[in-house]
């Protein structure tokens, strides 16, 4: 399923420059998803939103990764799973990593997104978003 995203309002960037249009960007994630959790539908896991993934996800990022963290309960829901793999620094609380892809159409051209999730023994951490442009 491709999803056709476009939300203006928090995406005009009204002449800001790229860091005010990224704090703009992290503090409206931050006010609609902090702390919530959106299910994936194909594998039934509820992704948790943490502060951590809001920080990773605006450090870098441009128009396309904006179009997709605005959409990012969508994205989540919508996303198949493809692969797993270990944690390779051996941490205890993380039972693994979680890669789930997801297409976004924005302004008529399709984008493939990677959401990754860490696994742990309580939840289901999102961690990264990387768009494929």
């Amino acid at each position: 399923m491709v999803l056709t995203v476009c939300d203006t309002s928090i995406l005009c960037r009204n002449q800001q420059t790229q860091k005010e249009f990224r704090n703009k960007i992290k503090l409206w994630l931050k006010i609609h998803y902090l702390n919530v959790t959106c299910l994936n539908e194909e594998t039934g896991y509820l992704c948790f939103i943490s502060n951590t993934f809001i920080d990773k996800a605006t450090s870098k990022f441009g128009d396309v990764k904006a179009h997709a963290l605005a959409n990012l309960p969508s994205i989540i829901r919508n996303a198949i799973f493809t692969n797993s793999e270990t944690d390779n620094k051996g941490r205890p609380d993380i039972l693994r990593y979680l890669k789930f892809e997801s297409l976004i159409d924005v302004d008529g051209a399709e984008y493939v997104v990677w959401l990754y999730v860490r696994q742990t023994i309580n939840e289901y951490q999102l961690y990264s978003l990387h768009i494929k442009i």
